[in-house]
């Protein structure tokens, strides 16, 4: 993402009934979100239409927002089996809208995301939700309003596209490092 380049990034928290989507634009040291959201279906539909409808969705998401990239959250080991396939489709699905349009994904596990947000890989969806709200208010809880799984699962999109940002800064600043240092190398 280099110094002065601007890109945008669609950050994904994938699921069969509920996708996150967080899509922000990041220049330099700034970053702003352009969009961010739920697409969903009934769950009384069965999973296959679901997906279906949740595809449909996200194809008109990418061709209207042009990201240059995806940030989908990796797979996890979890304790239901069921809940790990029902993830796995769902990643399939944007994984092959994805590259269908020839964009990179990048995955992440929830505890870098965690600690690229939070400062703790351990941290619950609702620290994250704050840390996300702190750094783009449009994302702050009406007064007195609570964070359902919903908003949850957008903010957790935010929080994923948010967290490339964070791991490209650190490979810039990483290759930047190794520039210099060749460079004091060869000069001995």
């Amino acid at each position: 993402m280099g110094t002065g380049i601007t890109t945008r990034i669609l950050g994904i928290d994938p699921g069969t009934l509920r996708l996150g989507f967080g899509l922000i634009e990041a220049s330099g040291a700034t970053a702003r979100l352009l969009a961010s959201g739920i697409l969903t279906a009934p769950a009384t539909w069965e999973n296959a239409r679901r997906l279906g409808r949740i595809a449909t969705e996200l194809a008109a998401l990418l061709d209207r927002e042009r990201p240059a990239c995806v940030a989908l959250e990796a797979s996890f080991f979890g304790k239901n089996p069921l809940s790990l396939i029902r993830l796995g489709e769902a990643r399939g699905m944007v994984l092959a809208l994805a590259g269908s349009r020839g964009l990179e994904v990048h995955d992440y596990p929830p505890a870098t995301v965690k600690k690229s947000v939070v400062g703790n890989g351990g941290a619950s969806k609702e620290q994250v939700a704050r840390m996300v709200a702190a750094q783009f208010p449009e994302l702050r809880p009406a007064a007195g309003a609570t964070r359902s799984p919903r908003t949850l699962d957008q903010t957790d999109a935010v929080a994923i596209a948010w967290c490339h940002v964070h791991q490209q800064r650190l490979a810039d600043r990483r290759a930047a490092i190794g520039r210099a240092l060749e460079r004091a190398d060869d000069g001995r």
